[in-house]
């Protein structure tokens, strides 16, 4: 049910998240906020990093310098493998890798 090495849930475990960011902290507010594949959901209870949902529907945790970088490639470890190997086997069909918007949904 819970992958630490990888640091992702299945789909039908939901991951403690506080209501904000901590009141103590400087950290941005990347609620709601997209980059590729995920949508930061808010920051986790556990361990002090955000709490983002794959559009395949898995939970992970992201850090904040992750988050600020403007990533668009960015999925969860099973879509991650998935897009891998589509950029493969693309890549031996038309010689180059696909650009963003020839990638899967």
């Amino acid at each position: 049910m819970f992958a630490m090495a990888q640091n992702e849930w299945t789909s039908g475990y939901k991951p403690k998240i506080m209501d904000g960011v901590p009141e103590y902290s400087m950290l941005p507010d990347f609620r709601g906020k997209r980059r590729g594949a995920l949508v930061v959901i808010g920051y986790g209870v556990h361990r002090n990093r955000w709490v983002v949902q794959c559009d395949c529907g898995l939970y992970a945790y992201r850090s904040t310098r992750s988050l600020r970088r403007q990533n668009m490639d960015d999925y969860c470890g099973e879509c991650a493998s998935e897009a891998s190997e589509f950029k493969k086997e693309f890549f031996q069909k038309h010689g180059r890798y696909p650009e963003y918007f020839e990638l899967p949904a």
